[in-house]
């Protein structure tokens, strides 16, 4: 399994990934100083021919335009390469964002399920 790890003062991204699948922990603010962070991160993880990845976003307390953007790129991406995108624990926010732009057709949606990496 391989590990990465990024950390900007309040913001942290942990990939894990292993037998074709992977999820990726992103805590804090994501705004226009990370968001290119977790898009460095997500499109790493599609090179890599993963088929599942799962975006915990269960500890991301403020999302801004910046990372909806990534969330859009990387909905795009994935659709055109056949790799399943899950956002598990978003925010009642941060999901109805994603329902009043439609980004939420996008992809399966899961609630809080496993517990995040320790900081």
């Amino acid at each position: 399994m391989g590990e990465t790890g990024s950390t900007l003062s309040k913001f942290e991204i942990t990939a894990s990934h292993a037998n074709n699948r992977a999820t990726v922990f992103v805590r804090g603010q994501l705004d226009p100083r990370t968001a290119p962070h977790l898009d460095t991160c997500l499109r790493q993880l599609l090179a890599a021919g993963c088929g599942r990845i799962v975006i915990d976003l269960g500890a991301v307390n403020l999302l801004r335009a910046s990372g909806f953007e990534v969330l859009f790129h990387v909905a795009k991406r994935s659709q055109r390469d056949g790799t399943e995108v899950i956002l598990r624990a978003p925010s009642s926010s941060t999901r109805r964002l994603l329902e009043i732009t439609g980004l939420i057709t996008a992809f399966a949606v899961e609630p809080a399920t496993t517990q995040l990496p320790a900081a």
